[in-house]
């Protein structure tokens, strides 16, 4: 399972990487994309170093409200993580990032599903 081996994969690089179970009440205030990851597993302090050295730190599902208001980002985009400051967003199931600060929100397309997302996180980790 995808969701398995992505855990697998955050803990052998570090592991400290720390992952919980979700409640189904708070699983459900998650977007559809996001939701099934969420509640096998909640990222409660994961932070990835990636092949080009760039770093994805992920999400709890508690503290991604507050990263909304953080970001001031349109109620349509979803964001779930960041890549060294810059949010990455879910917007109609395709995974977006934006550089952050650079006034309005330019949005450029990552991924096609969230799934997508965390395949490539797989394969571009740093071991």
């Amino acid at each position: 399972m995808l969701y398995e081996k992505f855990v697998k994969k955050a803990k052998q690089q570090d592991e400290r990487n720390d992952f919980a179970e979700l409640e189904d009440s708070t699983s459900k205030s998650l977007p559809e994309p996001v939701r099934k990851f969420y509640s096998y597993a909640n990222p409660v302090d994961v932070e990835l170093r990636m092949s080009d050295l760039t770093s994805i730190k992920l999400y709890s599902a508690d503290s991604l409200p507050a990263l909304q208001q953080e970001y001031r980002m349109p109620e349509e985009f979803f964001v779930v993580a960041t890549r060294e400051g810059d949010p990455i967003f879910i917007k109609n199931g395709k995974v977006y990032t934006a550089v952050h600060g650079a006034g309005e929100w330019e949005k450029e397309l990552l991924f096609n599903s969230f799934n997508e997302f965390l395949e490539n996180i797989i394969d571009q980790i740093k071991l």
